[in-house]
């Protein structure tokens, strides 16, 4: 007669003989498959020593290496854009934090604290979220761990102003006037008007 305990490790079955009756009684029979099920059940998952290193990694120092690893599917401008909202607001506000530690009532204080700069919040809100989701696929957190999900951003007022007729034809005199010393700003600007494209856009033309 044998002992012998069937298990899983990982996606490999198991069968594995531990003992042989008498010598192996059935109740350290047992103990002895609970331990192994256990360790298999634990294989690759940090170990305590390992968690508690985890626990010290402070989001400053691996907020560039994050953002960097995202970075290569964003264009030059937005990278610009969430580096600068890194440096000014994140950084400050988390940057000597264990990222593993960053909870959801973090993000809450935090963005009581930009009551005053509500669209900075606005902006570097999903940042944050993009850095806290990055940061799970490189085992700084734990899985579905995002502080920032269901965080309600600051309600803005759009701000839209058309020039009216007389502004119009005050800025047509203008542009009249400097064609012939600034023609390239003057056709640039007329794009502007006519297309109402992005400043950038027309810059950036060929």
């Amino acid at each position: 007669k044998s002992w012998v305990i069937r298990y899983r490790d990982r996606s490999a079955r198991r069968l594995k003989t531990i003992g042989h009756p008498p010598a192996l009684d059935v109740h350290r029979a047992r103990r002895t498959a609970q331990a192994l099920i256990a360790a298999a059940e634990l294989d690759g998952l940090p170990l305590p020593e390992d968690k508690q290193r985890q626990e010290q990694i402070l989001f400053g120092a691996v907020a560039e290496e994050l953002i960097g690893a995202l970075a290569r599917s964003w264009k030059s401008s937005t990278l610009k854009r969430n580096q600068d909202a890194l440096r000014r607001e994140l950084l400050p506000a988390f940057g000597e934090m264990p990222i593993m530690t960053i909870l959801k009532p973090d993000v809450v204080r935090w963005r009581d604290n930009m009551a005053s700069r509500p669209h900075a919040f606005n902006r570097a809100l999903p940042v944050l979220s993009m850095l806290m989701q990055e940061a799970e696929r490189f085992l700084y957190r734990k899985p579905s761990s995002n502080p920032c999900r269901l965080i309600p951003r600051y309600p803005t007022t759009k701000k839209e102003r058309f020039l009216s007729h007389r502004e119009y034809r005050s800025l047509a005199a203008v542009l009249k006037d400097a064609e012939g010393e600034m023609a390239q700003a003057v056709a640039i600007i007329r794009l502007l008007i006519y297309t109402g494209a992005r400043s950038g856009e027309i810059t950036g033309l060929r």
